[in-house]
């Protein structure tokens, strides 16, 4: 795997922009070769590339207020070849390259007062393959004491499409792909407690959340390839503490 990354950011008064380039290159190999049990062989290769181009706009209204705001565009293409030998004969299996494109715009409002706050924010994806869906979400805590418990709570929606090896890669002359895949969505939501005590040395915090997914897409050891579950739920809880006894030494610790 070969990952880069180039960022600039121009800050200009009250308000920032950041231009980022992202590039992945992923080349995943199975070599099987003959042996005194086995007189076949096996070559095959999965190669993809993946750009991802960001513009991302950030605005300080005032001290309680910003907003960010940004659009995205990313390009996924891959290619796959296999060959093989079996006894006497020889065997070629490949797919010409394909290209999945997304492209997404999103907005956020960041609202942050003493005894509350919220953020909240939407972005819109267009899949060239899956097209056009929407997301949310919203954020809230409220601490009317100072030195009181924070009370916190959050929703929103996802979606993720299906990468190009998962509707298409092979491993060993095997289609691990599949090309009936559906994106996956979700719906999560979390509560939680934060309390603060001996002036911040000790932080107590506990959070109960559920996600529920539409189309999970996982791997399926029975068929051998990547399917969707048409519907299931992921409830939790976590625990945390953090501690600072002197102030050279912090202590974190944390349980889901």
């Amino acid at each position: 795997i070969y990952l880069s990354r180039v960022a600039g950011i121009i800050t200009t008064g009250d308000f920032k922009q950041k231009l980022e380039f992202q590039y992945a290159n992923h080349l995943r190999v199975y070599d099987d070769e003959p042996d005194e049990l086995h007189n076949s062989s096996m070559e095959a290769d999965y190669k993809s590339d993946l750009r991802k181009l960001l513009w991302q706009g950030e605005f300080t209204a005032d001290l309680e207020n910003k907003f960010v705001f940004g659009v995205e565009y990313q390009d996924e293409s891959g290619e796959s070849k296999m060959t093989g030998t079996y006894d006497s004969w020889s065997y070629e299996d490949e797919f010409d390259r394909r290209t999945l494109i997304n492209r997404s715009a999103f907005i956020l409002w960041d609202n942050h007062q003493e005894k509350y706050g919220f953020l909240t924010g939407a972005r819109a994806n267009n899949n060239d393959q899956f097209g056009y869906h929407t997301t949310g979400e919203f954020s809230g805590y409220f601490q009317p004491l100072k030195l009181g418990p924070k009370l916190r709570a959050s929703i929103g929606t996802g979606f993720k499409a299906p990468s190009l090896y998962q509707l298409y890669g092979t491993i060993g002359g095997f289609q691990v792909g599949n090309p009936e895949l559906k994106p996956e969505e979700s719906e999560s939501w979390e509560v939680g407690l934060d309390q603060e005590l001996f002036d911040g040395r000790l932080k107590l915090k506990g959070t109960y959340f559920e996600v529920r997914y539409k189309d999970l897409i996982v791997w399926d050891n029975v068929l051998y390839q990547y399917n969707n579950i048409a519907k299931t739920t992921a409830p939790g809880w976590e625990a945390g503490l953090s501690a600072q006894p002197i102030p050279s030494l912090d202590l974190n610790f944390s349980y889901t």
